[in-house]
């Protein structure tokens, strides 16, 4: 090839298959470069030889060096053997130069496997590095966020059992200090109203009639304002008729065995026909005060007197029963007839705004009551309004 000339090359069956289907120009020396970069070619110099074309791969320009030199091997060994020529350098050089070819392509392809398998052994590092960090830091993660659980969950079962055992020992004020937001802190707020409740109770048990076991005046004027400004209610107020006749015959000890009876009888029936949101009081003596829905009124007082003139027979002497009552002296000392001991109730249903205070509404309670014991045997009364009581 002489330098300034051109070579073409085009795929023949004898080259290649991998060999572009575009013919490749090979120019000796100095080229056009402006001129292919505007017909949109790329010129490639590769083993001495420059080749211009539509951006051929390395590999590419390897087969076709491989190719061109078989070509002058082939061109050199038909001479030699035709007779033309004796001189067998051309052969030699065009032998030595496809074999230069194939250890450079060899040499090439080993080269572009070794670099392959570094970048996919990079690439596996790095994988690998990645996976392990994000293993590493998830545990992390995960330890900090057990040991941390762990550690509040124990805490606050700590607290809890501190505050089991303060309240169990009677200190209903101590608070356990567990933020809400969970189990544990719902079980703390639970802690805390029953703690709230059981002072409640203490109260009202240091403050209760040690006879009937029932709530005493504070509980009592408690229940009341309390539901005065809830809405409508109503106040009972019950007293036992002919009781200090009875006391005065029978004496103390069955006097308050009488008054225990009636707490009991009361309580029940309260129990049985007014709900657990009832409330049952005693003023003290024979006066009891039972605090209820209006609806419910009617039951109780009819369940308290039917059960409290069914006992009262089994408390008095054969000879009183007979009499139907006991004959003797009244507080003022006058001998009179006294008949067997009955209940009477009056009944206050309460509005919203009726009544200021539980002391206003007790007053006007007591005052319907004084009536209704005018009335002979058991009774009960419900009033609607206050100080003009309604049969």
């Amino acid at each position: 090839v002489r330098p300034n000339s051109t070579v073409t090359f085009k795929r023949t069956s004898r080259t290649n298959s991998r060999l572009p289907s575009t013919p490749v120009t090979a120019a000796c020396g100095r080229s056009d470069m402006s001129g292919a970069k505007r017909a949109g070619l790329t010129t490639v110099f590769f083993l001495g030889v420059s080749f211009t074309g539509p951006s051929p791969s390395f590999l590419e320009l390897q087969v076709a060096d491989l190719d061109a030199g078989y070509s002058r091997y082939r061109q050199a060994a038909d001479r030699l053997f035709a007779g033309d020529t004796q001189d067998t350098a051309p052969l030699r050089m065009a032998s030595s130069q496809i074999f230069a070819s194939l250890d450079q392509h060899y040499t090439s392809l080993q080269h572009d496997l070794h670099g392959r398998l570094e970048t996919a052994n990079r690439h596996e590092r790095q994988a690998l590095f990645l996976t392990m960090g994000l293993s590493l830091t998830g545990l992390l993660l995960s330890f900090v966020i057990a040991v941390a659980f762990t550690y509040r969950t124990f805490s606050a079962v700590r607290k809890l059992q501190k505050a089991t055992h303060r309240i169990a020992a009677g200190e209903f004020s101590y608070q356990p200090k567990i933020q809400p937001g969970d189990e544990l802190g719902d079980l703390a707020e639970d802690f805390r109203r029953m703690a709230v409740r059981l002072k409640e109770l203490e109260q009202l048990s240091l403050e209760a009639s040690p006879l009937t076991r029932l709530p005493g005046n504070i509980a009592i004027e408690q229940v009341i304002e309390k539901r005065l400004r809830e809405g409508e209610f109503a106040l009972c107020y019950a007293d036992l008729d002919s009781f200090k006749s009875y006391g005065d015959r029978y004496g103390y000890a069955k006097g308050s065995e009488m008054i225990r009876l009636a707490g009991e009888i009361i309580h029940d029936a309260v129990k049985a026909n007014a709900g657990s949101d009832a409330f049952v009081g005693h003023i003290g003596g024979d006066d009891f005060v039972i605090v209820l829905d209006s609806a419910r009124v009617v039951p109780v007082c009819e369940a308290v007197i039917k059960a409290f003139d069914a006992e009262v027979p089994n408390h008095y002497t054969p000879e009183d029963l007979a009499r139907g009552g006991i004959q003797g002296p009244d507080r003022y000392g006058v001998e009179r007839f006294f008949p067997l001991m009955t209940i009477s109730i009056a009944a206050i249903i309460s509005s919203p705004g009726e009544f200021s205070s539980s002391t206003e509404l007790a007053r006007t309670a007591a005052e319907i009551k004084d009536f209704v014991k005018e009335k002979p045997g058991s009774n009960y009364l419900v009033s609607r309004q206050r100080r003009e009581p309604r049969c």
